[in-house]
């Protein structure tokens, strides 16, 4: 049973705000606050109190979500793509065999295979790159990953490099014995590096460019020979939950 306000409650406080709206505002102003005082006292303690209803639903960026609208269109997560880039010789089966399994762990990750380093860094870096380019202005949700294992990965840190000169951001970036990496450069958001411990082995690490405090950036060390350190489950392992997590975070 609702509980209302009794006027003898509400009587003391309605002469007290008309003796002073009187003497300050005159009697028009007070013929309307006796108007707005009967209408409370006649309103039930539950309406007294109430809170306006909400808008309704909003998404992350506060934009007003029409109740009919498709809640998975706001809060889908963004599209993501992986450039594998093999080693010298990769074409040969039993050089590039690491990276053809990982590429299919990778759904919609695009693997470049290749039988000189000058194929490498003029076409496939070119192509990447452009690739890249081109995806990132249809899309700017766009999470870019780059793998490149030998001179792949001096290619992947060019690219990368590249693609910070217009403020394109790299995702994940993960390098595995590269002979001559570049920099990395702020652009990107997170940084592996793979070396193995064998006598074939360059045990390089990739380095972030002077002044980036930005990307996070971790070297591992795997008892490993050059080429078998791409089929590495514990590189696989590392590379497939950096590049899901990336896409649950966000």
């Amino acid at each position: 049973m609702k509980r209302t306000f009794r006027k003898s409650f509400l009587l003391p406080v309605i002469s007290a705000a008309l003796v002073a709206m009187l003497s300050l505002f005159g009697n028009h102003t007070a013929l309307r606050a006796v108007a707005t005082s009967e209408a409370l006292a006649q309103s039930t303690f539950k309406d007294f109190f109430k809170l306006p209803k909400p808008a309704g639903n909003r998404n992350q960026q506060g934009t007003q979500i029409d109740p009919q609208t498709n809640l998975d269109e706001f809060y889908r997560p963004p599209p993501s793509k992986t450039y594998l880039i093999n080693g010298l010789a990769s074409n040969v089966e039993i050089i590039g065999y690491g990276f053809r399994n990982l590429s299919r762990k990778i759904p919609g990750s695009e693997l470049h295979n290749y039988a000189s380093f000058i194929e490498s860094s003029t076409l496939i870096r070119s192509q990447v790159t452009r690739e890249i380019r081109r995806a990132y202005a249809r899309d700017p949700r766009l999470q870019i990953n780059l793998i490149g294992i030998s001179f792949g990965a001096n290619i992947v840190t060019l690219i990368a490099a590249d693609l910070a000169l217009r403020n394109i951001p790299i995702n994940y970036l993960a390098t595995m014995e590269g002979p001559a990496m570049v920099p990395i450069r702020s652009n990107v958001r997170i940084a592996d590096s793979f070396s193995c411990t064998n006598l074939d082995c360059f045990r390089t690490r990739s380095f972030l460019s002077w002044g980036n405090r930005i990307t996070r950036h971790q070297h591992f060390r795997i008892k490993s020979s050059h080429i078998p350190l791409a089929d590495h489950p514990q590189v696989h392992r590392r590379i497939l939950n950096q590049i899901n997590q990336s896409i649950a975070w966000n």
